[in-house]
């Protein structure tokens, strides 16, 4: 949970020194916009879990462990989201892996067909 708070924090962070002219760039500036709101996001839901795990806890409060739940559900739905704008700044490349067809070593000699 903190974990994921700080690595966001941190590409937040990242993400804008790497990004100076945001400006001029509106599907950057769009996929940054979307991971502060992520962020917050995040932060707010931690809270509240935070909250009810120990209401839970502590007073055996009903209702408590759904709440505590459904922040858990808001914490992974967000994360997912803050993750998918990756779409937005590489939806444009196309991506491949592997080796060219022509790039592989060719092998001078056949050593299933010898000439006797």
């Amino acid at each position: 949970m903190v974990t994921c708070i700080l690595y966001e924090l941190l590409n937040l962070i990242i993400f804008r020194w790497c990004h100076p002219q945001m400006i001029s760039q509106p599907l950057i500036a769009s996929s940054y916009k979307i991971k502060k709101v992520c962020f917050v996001l995040i932060v707010i839901f931690t809270s509240g879990l935070l909250y009810y795990f120990f209401r839970h806890r502590w007073y055996c409060e009903p209702g408590a462990f759904t709440m505590f739940s459904a922040c858990e559900y808001g914490i992974a739905i967000v994360n997912i989201a803050f993750h998918f704008t990756a779409v937005k700044e590489f939806g444009h490349l196309s991506w491949s892996f592997g080796l060219k067809p022509n790039s592989l070593p060719h092998s001078t000699t056949n050593n299933h067909h010898k000439n006797k």
